[in-house]
């Protein structure tokens, strides 16, 4: 929903953040047809239910229609694995290297980056990683080791936990190297969310998949850099706050940067021409798409390809941040795991960027 009044104070270590709870993909609930209504065949009047059901337990309500006791049963368990209690695991947290023991099959390099070695899974091509500090870690492990002891094959809730699903893209034909999990890693749709894994074009049996993660096309997080320092910021965390709130539209149906809805033209515009288009509307200076992927626009895209119900969803949400788990954040560079990769994209210990969650909303959704 939109925020109302001004935000909280943020404590200095803590991170500026936007973040809803609605599910972006929700659709509207069903409607009875266009002519069609409901029956009015007149039946028998029958007697109203009982709003409470037989006697027995002291404080129960007495039904409010004569008849003998019954016996209660019990329904079975509707609740989602996910709500169950999870197996008692204990992890021995004294140090990252005791932590691994409970993981056979995990190897670490000493610094931030763990090895999940071929034949974690059966016909794994290349090794799988990922990055985590201890804090991670744990977490990372826990989903291992409790969907484990559930012994339904690690699935919780359906999903494989993400060690596993790291491991199972090293499986597919054509990855090159490891396949990569990110610090944000968790359980995805096949893919983990924050899984990486890049295939060899060269090879005509490498897999393609634009629904590895999900199938929320350009759904991701890009982080911009900025030259205040944290002790630049503090000062005005709330002005900056307020501001966040006031320009960037957040949620469902809560408008647009541009101020209006775009037209379809407007849409295929954009559509075709990407960050291009973004440009011509001053939405983006010119050397942003220097730092983006062919430069922000397919060549041989065509809004032709894409159907009415995705751009109908999609006209209304352009220009907003979106709802879930879309986000932005003002954050700190606290730590410096890679010196050669953090110089190399003008990163530093103490600086301060923005990182923003986002996607092509409904459009991509569709």
């Amino acid at each position: 929903g939109k925020q109302k009044g001004k935000p909280s104070p943020v404590a200095p270590a803590t991170t500026v953040k936007k973040k809803q709870t609605e599910d972006p993909h929700s659709l509207s609930p069903a409607t009875v047809a266009k002519d069609e209504v409901p029956s009015v065949t007149e039946q028998t009047p029958q007697p109203a239910p009982s709003l409470y059901p037989p006697a027995a337990a002291k404080g129960e309500m007495p039904s409010m229609h004569k008849q003998a006791p019954k016996p209660r049963q019990e329904a079975p368990s509707t609740k989602p694995q996910d709500d169950l209690p999870s197996p008692a695991v204990v992890l021995d947290e004294t140090s990252i290297e005791t932590m691994l023991k409970a993981t056979p099959g995990l190897t670490w390099d000493g610094q931030a980056l763990f090895t999940i070695a071929k034949g974690f899974v059966s016909d794994m091509n290349v090794d799988a990683s990922f990055y985590a500090n201890k804090a991670l870690l744990k977490l990372v492990l826990m989903e291992l080791l409790e969907n484990e002891a559930r012994g339904d094959t690690g699935k919780k809730g359906g999903f494989l936990p993400a060690v596993r699903q790291l491991a199972n893209v090293a499986t597919l034909p054509g990855v090159v190297k490891s396949s990569i999990g990110m610090p944000d890693i968790h359980s995805g749709y096949g893919f983990a969310i924050g899984n990486v894994a890049a295939v060899d074009v060269n090879d005509p049996q490498s897999v393609v998949s634009p629904g590895g993660v999900g199938f929320d096309i350009n759904c991701g997080v890009r982080l911009l850099r900025t030259s205040l320092s944290l002790a630049e910021l503090l000062p005005h965390r709330d002005a900056v706050a307020d501001a966040l709130f006031s320009h960037i539209p957040v949620g469902v149906g809560e408008g647009s940067v541009l101020g209006r809805k775009v037209s379809p033209e407007e849409l295929d515009h954009m559509l075709e021409q990407g960050m291009g288009w973004c440009e011509a509307n001053k939405l983006c200076w010119p050397e942003d798409r220097t730092f983006v992927e062919q430069g922000g626009c397919f060549e041989g895209a065509r809004h032709a390809s894409v159907s009415a119900r995705a751009k109908a969803r999609g006209r209304t949400q352009c220009g907003s941040l979106g709802s879930g788990n879309h986000y932005v954040e003002v954050q700190e560079v606290a730590e410096v795991y890679d010196q050669e990769s953090a110089a190399a994209m003008g990163l530093k210990q103490g600086m301060i960027v923005i990182m923003m969650h986002s996607g092509s909303r409904g459009l991509g959704h569709q």
